[in-house]
């Protein structure tokens, strides 16, 4: 291979592989939903869909 044809296939290889979400990003994307949807219920008096966000064992300390 010429010098341009692996520095192509490098570059390529490398776009490639920058796009590709990990699991641990794809988790933290899940997570920040469930807690933006949670945030946002609670905000508008949305008590239904916030509690339907929270576990069973959820407690609240004030």
């Amino acid at each position: 291979m010429t010098m341009k044809k692996i520095t192509l296939l490098s570059i390529i290889l490398f776009a490639f592989s920058c796009s590709t979400i990990s699991e641990r990003e794809k988790t933290i994307n899940s997570t920040e939903e469930i807690a933006l949807k949670a945030y946002n219920a609670q905000m508008t008096g949305d008590i239904e869909t916030f509690k339907s966000s929270l576990s069973e064992d959820f407690t609240f300390t004030l």
